[in-house]
C-alpha cells in the first residue's frame, strides 16, 4: 500500500496519507499546489517535517497525526462502556483541557433536583439509611426542614443542571444570592439553607458519585444572630404569679424555668421519668418523629425542685386517658400525642404582655405601644427559660462548691431534699436551682 496518494481537485492537489495503524486514508489534505511536482515536493516535506492538520496550521508528526487519528477512530466505532469514557475524560482532565464531563446515564449525570430530593426524603434517603445503619440519630423533622430548604432555594437556582457540573463557583454564586438584601434572610437561616445543599454534595464526593468536592473551603455566612431576652428573678415571680388559661402551660414554663429544658423535652416527659428528687430526660418530642431521643442523642437527669414535681404529678393526675407509667404529663385530646408545643409558647406570650402593661392604664395608648415595643425588642420567648436557668445558675455553680440552702424562704422549698442523695454535679444542680429560683414559687405558698 503506498504512503500517500496525490489526487486533483479542481486546479488543485489534494494528498491523503495512509495510516497503518488503521490501515485506512487519513482525510485529503490541500497541498495548494497546481503543479504535480511542486505537490509531491510538498508531500515529501510534510512526512519529513510534520502533517499539518485538515485545518492547517500546527503540524504533527507523522507518528502522532497517526496514532491520534486511530484514538479518534477507536471512539467514533468501536464499542466500549461508561467505564472506558469516564477514563478518557478523566484523562483530558487531567491534562487540562476540561474541568468537568458526565458521563450520561450515570449517577453523576443525575438532575440536581432530582437527587436533592431523593436525599432529603426520609423514607428513602441512601444518606439516612447509612446514618442510621451506624446507630447515628437523624430525625424525619430535619430531613422535612432541608427538604424544605432545597425546594425553596437550591432546585430555583440550578433547575436543570447535573450533578457533576456544579462547581465552586456555582456554590459561590448561590450564597450570593441568598444574601441579597431583598431575601431579608438572617446569616444563621443561610448558613442553614447552603448546609441543606452542601451536605448532599459532600455526601455524593465521599461516595463517588461526582468527582470533585465542589463545597470544600466555601465560606459561611457571619453575623450575630437576635439575642433572645432573659427575664430578671422578680420578673419570672409576677410573670407566674398571673392567671395562665391552661394549667399545662404554666407548670410547663414553670419546669423550662427552673430546669433549662428545651420545649420538646417538656413535651416528651411522662409519669414514669418524674422520681423522687430527679427527672429522667429520656426523650424529646416533635410532631413529625414522635418520641425520639434529646437533642444531644443522651439521656440525662436533673434535679427537680419539690414544688415543682408535686405540680407535675397533680397536673399528670388529669390526665384524662389515664395516670400509668407512660402517660404524658402534658397531655392532649389524643392519648398519643402530647399537647401542642403552641400551649407552651402562645400562653408565655400573652403572660409575657399582661406583664408588660402591667399598671397602664388602657386610655394611656402610647404608653401600651412602647411597652409593647419594648418587648418585641427583649425577644423573650420559650427558649428564653434556657438562657434564664444558665445565666441565673452561672455564677453559683463556677464555685464549684455544692451550696447549703439559706436560713430564708429558699431553704424550704429545698427541704425536700434532706433525706436524698443526689450524685456530684446532680447535687450541686439541685442545690444551686432552689436557691436561685426558689423565690419564684414563694407565691404558690402564700396563695
Amino acid at each position: 500500500m503506498r504512503r500517500w496518494t496525490l489526487y486533483k481537485r479542481g486546479r488543485i492537489y489534494y494528498v491523503q496519507f495512509f495510516n497503518p495503524e488503521t490501515q485506512k486514508y487519513l482525510s485529503a489534505r490541500s497541498t495548494k499546489a497546481e503543479d504535480k511536482s511542486e505537490a509531491i515536493l510538498i508531500v515529501a516535506r510534510w512526512l519529513n517535517e510534520g502533517i499539518p492538520d485538515t485545518r492547517g496550521g500546527r503540524t504533527r508528526s507523522p507518528h502522532t497525526t497517526f496514532t491520534l487519528d486511530a484514538a479518534l477512530g477507536l471512539i467514533r466505532s468501536e464499542p466500549f462502556d461508561e467505564q472506558d469514557a469516564a477514563r478518557i475524560l478523566e484523562a483530558l482532565r487531567l491534562r487540562g483541557f476540561i474541568e468537568k464531563a458526565i458521563i450520561k446515564n450515570t449517577a453523576s449525570a443525575e438532575l440536581v433536583e432530582t437527587f436533592l430530593n431523593r436525599f432529603w426524603d426520609y423514607e428513602i434517603s441512601p444518606y439516612v439509611e447509612t446514618k442510621r445503619a451506624h446507630g447515628q440519630s437523624i430525625g424525619r423533622s430535619h430531613c422535612q426542614e432541608s427538604a424544605h430548604r432545597v425546594e425553596r432555594y437550591w432546585i430555583p437556582f440550578f433547575l436543570g443542571r447535573r450533578l457533576d457540573e456544579i462547581r465552586k463557583s456555582d456554590l459561590r454564586a448561590f450564597s450570593l444570592y441568598l444574601a441579597k438584601p431583598e431575601r431579608a434572610l438572617a446569616p444563621a437561616t443561610r448558613n442553614q439553607i447552603m448546609v441543606a445543599g452542601t451536605t448532599a454534595l459532600k455526601w455524593a464526593y465521599t461516595n463517588e458519585i461526582i468527582s470533585s468536592d465542589s463545597t470544600e473551603g466555601l465560606a459561611t455566612f457571619s453575623g450575630k444572630a437576635k439575642k433572645r431576652g432573659i427575664l430578671e428573678l422578680e420578673e419570672a415571680q409576677r410573670l407566674f404569679a398571673f392567671e395562665w388559661k391552661d394549667e399545662r402551660s404554666r407548670v410547663g414554663n414553670l419546669l423550662a424555668a427552673t430546669t433549662g429544658l428545651r420545649a420538646g423535652e417538656v413535651l416528651a416527659l411522662r409519669l414514669e421519668d418524674i422520681g423522687e428528687v430527679v427527672i429522667d430526660i429520656q426523650h424529646s418530642w416533635n410532631p413529625i418523629d414522635g418520641l425520639k431521643t434529646p437533642k444531644s442523642g443522651e439521656a440525662r437527669r436533673v434535679p427537680v425542685l419539690p414544688t415543682i414535681r408535686t405540680e407535675l404529678l397533680a397536673l399528670a393526675a388529669k390526665n384524662p386517658h389515664g395516670s400509668d407509667g407512660k402517660s404524658f404529663v402534658f397531655y392532649s385530646a389524643d392519648a398519643k400525642h402530647p399537647m401542642d408545643t403552641k400551649l407552651l409558647s402562645m400562653p408565655l406570650k400573652e403572660a409575657l404582655q399582661a406583664l408588660s402593661l402591667e399598671g397602664i392604664q388602657e386610655e394611656d395608648v402610647n404608653a401600651r405601644a412602647e411597652a409593647m415595643a419594648t418587648l418585641e425588642e427583649r425577644n423573650i420567648v420559650f427558649h428564653s427559660w434556657r438562657h434564664f436557668f444558665s445565666a441565673h445558675m452561672a455564677d453559683k455553680l463556677d464555685a464549684k462548691k455544692v451550696r447549703t440552702v439559706t436560713g430564708h424562704k429558699t431553704a424550704s422549698v429545698f427541704e425536700g431534699y434532706a433525706d436524698h442523695e443526689l450524685e456530684g454535679d446532680i447535687a450541686a444542680v439541685g442545690r444551686a436551682a432552689a436557691d436561685a429560683f426558689g423565690q419564684i414559687l414563694i407565691f404558690k405558698k402564700e396563695a
